[in-house]
């Protein structure tokens, strides 16, 4: 199967390489690692799929790493092929769709599935909570709004105060003033 995504190599799905469907089962896993170029977490698997072809691939984007406790688990890969310019090397890229079942490990599924949603990112480090930061945002937002429409300003009241004219505007700078050298 993995020969099979290399040979598409080039062929599109709308404007993105095509992908194919992988069943395979992970026999080894890389630390999550980041890009030199973008920043971006990766993470290298070694699969076996159900014909017995093994290939490494990476897994790119926003997903949950896997640790040793997959190995040995199947899971529905999306996998395209990708080769940088100049370079002889094919390499394969993935998204983790699902895990598959134990139960139905040796039985390919038979109807074809909606997309699941896109794997979720890479956890954040410890102490960091965006969840709850947004929400902080968020109320601070609507308190801002809600002082807006019930500040006596809102009603369509003038200020008390005229402004008029300012008397000291284009007035010429003493020397002492201008030696001052405050920004205005």
């Amino acid at each position: 199967m993995f020969q099979q995504v290399k040979n598409t190599l080039g062929q599109m799905d709308g404007q993105y390489q095509q992908k194919t469907k992988v069943l395979a089962v992970v026999k080894q896993v890389k630390d999550v690692e980041f890009s030199q170029s973008s920043g971006k977490p990766k993470q290298s698997l070694y699969l076996v799929d159900e014909s017995g072809e093994d290939s490494w691939v990476t897994i790119i984007g926003k997903f949950d790493a896997l640790d040793d406790t997959s190995l040995g688990k199947q899971y529905e890969f999306s996998v395209w092929p990708f080769k940088a310019d100049q370079s002889p090397k094919t390499t394969l890229y993935c998204w983790i769709n699902r895990q598959v079942p134990q139960s139905n490990q040796s039985q390919p599924q038979s109807s074809p599935q909606r997309p699941q949603a896109p794997p979720q990112g890479v956890k954040p480090p410890p102490g960091i909570d965006t969840q709850s930061q947004i929400m902080e945002m968020a109320e601070r937002f609507l308190a801002a709004i809600e002082q807006l429409i019930t500040s006596p300003n809102a009603t369509g009241q003038r200020p008390t105060q005229e402004s008029g004219q300012n008397p000291e505007y284009g007035k010429k700078l003493t020397p002492e003033e201008e030696a001052d050298d405050i920004a205005f």
